[in-house]
């Protein structure tokens, strides 16, 4: 069976790590469910996962496939919906409230590892 490889930054230290089936392993054992880890495996054993942001879907547009949340302290937020965890086969709603972490990006801030509220 060959496992995919995908090089990932850690949010916590910067550094550069290379994301395989053994660390989703592990992450899975622990009870972190993840799409594309915020930490690398030294920061993730060494302080546990990083605290997730609470925020509202602004808008999202189902065509594109993304959409925008605001947080708590009012910062917009890019999302892909590649980043949803779950089924999401309603898609995201206006409203809903979004659990999720934040990657630094130069084009602005973006949602990861998105869980909604049902209903």
């Amino acid at each position: 069976m060959s496992s995919r490889l995908r090089a990932v930054t850690c949010q916590r230290c910067g550094s550069g790590f290379v994301l395989t089936t053994n660390y989703l392993d592990l992450l899975a054992r622990r009870g972190v469910k993840v799409v594309v880890p915020a930490l690398c495996p030294t920061c993730f054993l060494a302080t546990g996962p990083l605290r997730k942001e609470r925020g509202k879907v602004k808008w999202f547009d189902s065509r594109k496939h993304y959409g925008f949340i605001i947080t708590e302290e009012g910062r917009e937020i890019f999302f892909h919906e590649k980043q949803i965890l779950g089924d999401g086969l309603d898609g995201p709603k206006e409203g809903q409230v979004a659990l999720f972490h934040v990657r630094y990006r130069v084009e602005g801030p973006e949602a990861l590892n998105v869980e909604l509220t049902r209903g």
